[in-house]
């Protein structure tokens, strides 16, 4: 797997004839009430009708699955999201204004800000999403020497420490039931692969934690399944624009659990590495409550405590996921990821 930093990379890539791309990003308000995730896909690597073209010998694309997830969040609990995909609609990049769309839906980079412009009905229910916001991405991380492998699997940092202003509405019957303003700490990162996701990987943990000193994000891999064990962490600086990629990285899990549809994961993991400056870092996660909690996929709203050297933060926001790959080639999974989705 490739580990990459820098908005130049941020375009369209080649994904071959069964590979897939998305550009995800969220924002959680700085008093956690609220918090939205949106995605775009070039290929949703967890759409059945996806998943079983991909599947086939003869590698060749007969079609594109594109397509949307937003999901919205109030104080832990899904309030709202909308997942759409599309064979005729298109997830395009333009290159000249920085901007990724799907169905006028945009996320546009100019100056260092990411705007967002989100306008959806969510499905027959009535209900619509409306999603604004302006993310100043102060820091500019380059990439650290990593050679990008279009054939493997790669994960881009492009902006993972930005602030900004959002605005949220939620729509019912024609009716404005929410309407709300927020502050909010955000994160935006890509992802990119030449090859069906569950061949490449059995699951992965991957999480961020926000405090006042810096954005912490890690990437687990664990050694399953001939699947390459990956343990990688970084601190993002806030005042420094300094990227810090951690050394020694030792992922411990803790406290297995089982959900009701068997995926099995930690509920505690324990992080741990050394800077370049041979500061010794620790990172602690509880994933104790969810707020996604599919057949194949985890998202958590965690309890995090960062140590560095003596230095204890406690005052964090942390989010993370758990997503098992191999589970999407299972004809029962696929049957309850179908439902929630909407062709357009």
């Amino acid at each position: 797997m490739n580990i990459a930093f820098g908005s130049e990379h941020d375009g369209v890539h080649d994904i071959g004839e069964c590979g897939y791309e998305w550009w995800y990003y969220d924002c959680v308000s700085e008093d956690s009430e609220y918090s939205v995730v949106l995605i775009f896909f070039r290929d949703i690597p967890m759409l059945p009708k996806c998943i079983n073209e991909r599947s086939t010998s003869i590698q060749k694309r007969h079609n594109s699955f594109d397509g949307l997830s937003i999901n919205v969040y109030h104080k832990k609990k899904k309030i709202a999201q909308k997942l759409i995909w599309s064979t005729r609609h298109h997830t395009c990049f333009d290159e000249e204004s920085e901007t990724v769309s799907f169905l006028g839906n945009t996320v546009s980079h100019h100056l260092n800000t990411y705007a967002i412009n989100v306008d959806i009905d969510t499905g027959n229910d009535s209900r619509r999403i409306v999603f604004y916001a302006n993310l100043l991405n102060e820091n500019s991380y380059v990439n650290v020497g990593e050679r990008i492998n279009p054939a493997v699997h790669t994960w881009l940092a492009i902006a993972p420490v930005m602030f900004g202003e959002c605005h949220l509405e939620i729509w019912d019957g024609g009716a404005r039931k929410i309407q709300t303003t927020f502050s909010a700490h955000a994160y935006h990162d890509h992802n990119v692969g030449a090859l069906p996701v569950f061949r490449e990987f059995h699951s992965w943990y991957w999480g961020k934690v926000v405090c006042d000193y810096c954005t912490f994000v890690y990437y687990y891999v664990p050694a399953k399944n001939e699947q390459q064990l990956l343990q990688w962490a970084c601190i993002f600086e806030k005042k420094s624009n300094n990227c810090m990629i951690l050394r020694d990285v030792v992922v411990q899990e803790y406290t297995m659990s089982l959900t009701y549809t068997g995926l099995r994961y930690c509920k505690k993991m324990v992080i741990t590495g050394f800077t370049n400056n041979n500061d010794a870092v620790e990172l602690t996660v509880l994933q104790n409550y969810t707020v996604e909690n599919g057949p194949f996929y985890i998202r958590f709203a965690s309890i995090a405590t960062l140590k560095i050297n003596s230095t204890v933060f406690t005052d964090t926001h942390a989010i993370g996921e758990y997503f098992h790959a191999k589970r999407l080639t299972s004809k029962i999974v696929q049957t309850f990821i179908s439902l929630p989705w909407t062709e357009v």
